[in-house]
């Protein structure tokens, strides 16, 4: 299993991967561009919403 501990992904880029069984904390997704993301059977706590 890769683990990322405090990196900065700033412009990374991820085509055709699978994050199945992934866990994320503390994750900030401020100006992501998602296209043809399944989030079926995702938890999402504490997801903040835009003022």
């Amino acid at each position: 299993m890769t683990e990322f501990r405090e990196q900065d992904l700033t412009g990374a880029l991820f085509e055709r991967v699978s994050l199945r069984g992934a866990t994320f904390t503390q994750v900030f997704l401020n100006a992501a561009r998602m296209h043809a993301v399944d989030f079926t059977g995702a938890q999402v706590r504490g997801a903040l919403k835009p003022n």
